[in-house]
């Protein structure tokens, strides 16, 4: 028998669509005996207070029931314990259950949290606070402070590329100065991302050789900031074949400042401003993965 908490964003993407699944993932998260505490949270934030206090409460897991928002909180609640996290996908794109074969069916994803296997990951830690997929700054972080929060509610996966396309028109990108801390290099961007994970906005490869278990933070720098090279490296993104750009830059590095007036996203949610400090910290969370 195990005590399982459950943190549910129930503003998450698929909340309302796939209602009539909650209760049946409730059901399967209390087989075998277990014990669960289900809570709805209400605002920003809570699943991190939550979390961060489960380990002082004896909980055995506690899943993400949402979006990659949702895991990012629990994430950085439990970061650096034991407590196993199990997740349940409700959210737009889920990249990271995506990212490690985790079932984007809630039914699948609940039977996996049960029976399946802890799996240690990296953390990136920006500026103190931690994520799980990646960092943005530039184009990306545009959009996500000016536009994304606000419309993904109502445009779901959409909202992301109206932001994009608003932000094109409106806000010119400022050149932003990246060292490699650990190889002594500095180069200068426009866009820059950090990550943690290989996909970006579902299945795009972003970074293709990071890996979340590998010890490094991969660090992708697009050189130019007009507007038909930000439009060539969007395309090539799409495609998967930015990677083959001259002006696209790829590092592995355990320590990366960038500096420049822009802000800058984690996971997909707005966190702040430059000055940056991005670091990795190896194995720092345990995430549950369906057995193969």
């Amino acid at each position: 028998m195990k005590k399982i908490l459950v943190l549910f964003n129930p503003a998450s993407h698929k909340a309302t669509r796939w209602r009539h699944l909650i209760g049946e993932v409730r059901n399967i998260l209390s087989s075998h005996g277990n014990e669960v505490e289900w809570i709805e949270t209400e605002a920003p934030g809570q699943s991190e207070q939550i979390a961060h206090q489960a380990h002082l409460m004896g909980y055995d897991i506690v899943v993400a029931m949402g979006g990659d928002g949702t895991v990012n909180e629990i994430v950085n609640g439990l970061a650096e314990t034991e407590i196993p996290i199990g997740v349940v996908p409700f959210g737009i794109t889920n990249v990271f259950a995506l990212e490690v074969g985790i079932p984007l069916n809630p039914i699948a994803a609940a039977w996996g949290v049960l029976n399946g296997k802890p799996h240690k990951f990296d953390l990136g830690k920006a500026n103190g606070r931690k994520f799980m997929l990646m960092c943005g700054v530039g184009f990306d972080a545009l959009a996500v402070f000016h536009y994304y929060s606000k419309l993904k509610k109502f445009l779901n996966k959409y909202a992301y590329i109206l932001a994009g396309v608003k932000v094109f028109f409106k806000y010119p990108l400022r050149p932003l100065r990246v060292t490699i801390v650990d190889q002594n290099v500095e180069l200068v961007g426009y866009q820059v991302i950090v990550a943690n994970c290989a996909s970006y906005g579902g299945r795009m490869k972003i970074a293709p050789g990071a890996r979340p278990d590998d010890g490094w933070l991969d660090v992708v720098v697009f050189e130019s900031g007009k507007p038909l090279d930000v439009i060539r490296y969007v395309i090539g993104v799409i495609v998967g074949q930015h990677h083959r750009f001259s002006d696209v830059k790829f590092f592995k590095t355990k320590f990366v400042r960038i500096e420049g007036d822009a802000p800058y996203h984690l996971d997909s949610e707005p966190v702040g401003r430059l000055p940056l400090d991005v670091t990795i910290i190896p194995k720092a969370v345990n995430i549950i993965l369906p057995r193969s």
